[in-house]
């Protein structure tokens, strides 16, 4: 069994015991299509993970395929605009891609008193973290892109997507340093302000993106990319 599932299964089992976790986690190759049958889900969520997917086309896309008509999607995660490379604690660091370029930079960085502590958030022995192996590991293991992207693919894939409860993210998050009790429900309030709260902390803090399948065919009809429609009514026109 991958250490990383049995270490998952084991803090699943310690903090909700009860379910068979060893039956309900599932470790996929990162270009394997899903084991579920279409539209087998109501809801999707992720946590922190969009920022790690290497192609985001293929993620949306099985997404669209495996979630219900009338369900929803929904992932918490850092845009390209963020300030701080959360995983490094080094500004800008998911920006460099030329690993030369990368390692000059995140040397630099250490001095000045960023990064000392690595992607496990653990304080390096020699007082920051190896700028090497974090810089192999941000190249490989990090990609970040932009609300414009994100709209542009899941748009490409058939599905609604908006920023939708970014701002009630931003109130939890306020909450939460401030110690006051959580929230769990959210309602919809003035869709200006999600925009707004996008617009403003973007650059500091993670964003909310919200996706749905439509719960009829005729509305998925209309969400259908281009090229679909086109064949749809070449094959119409034969027949």
């Amino acid at each position: 069994m991958n250490a990383a599932k049995e270490h998952a299964i084991l803090k699943l089992q310690t903090q909700a015991p009860g379910p068979d976790w060893g039956r309900r986690i599932s470790l996929l190759a990162p270009s394997a299509s899903w084991p579920y049958p279409a539209a087998h889900f109501n809801a999707i969520v992720s946590n922190q993970v969009l920022e790690h997917v290497a192609d985001h086309s293929a993620f949306f896309s099985e997404i669209k395929r495996t979630l219900a008509p009338g369900g929803f999607s929904a992932h918490l995660f850092p845009l390209k605009n963020c300030f701080l490379e959360g995983h490094t604690w080094v500004p800008f660091a998911h920006r460099i891609k030329n690993h030369d370029t990368a390692v000059a930079y995140l040397r630099l960085m250490h001095r000045l008193g960023f990064g000392r502590l690595d992607a496990e958030g653990r304080l390096s022995r020699q007082g920051h973290a190896n700028a090497e192996n974090q810089a192999d590991w941000v190249i490989r293991f990090v990609n970040y892109r932009s609300k414009n992207d994100f709209l542009s693919l899941t748009r490409s894939v058939g599905l609604r997507a908006s920023f939708r409860f970014t701002e009630e993210f931003y109130w939890a998050k306020l909450r939460m340093v401030l110690r006051r009790a959580p929230k769990y429900t959210y309602s919809r309030r003035w869709v200006l302000r999600d925009w707004l709260s996008l617009a403003a902390l973007k650059y500091v803090s993670g964003i909310t993106l919200y996706l749905e399948r439509p719960p009829t065919a005729e509305d998925n009809e209309l969400l259908l990319p281009q090229q679909d429609v086109v064949d749809v009514s070449r094959k119409v026109s034969v027949a």
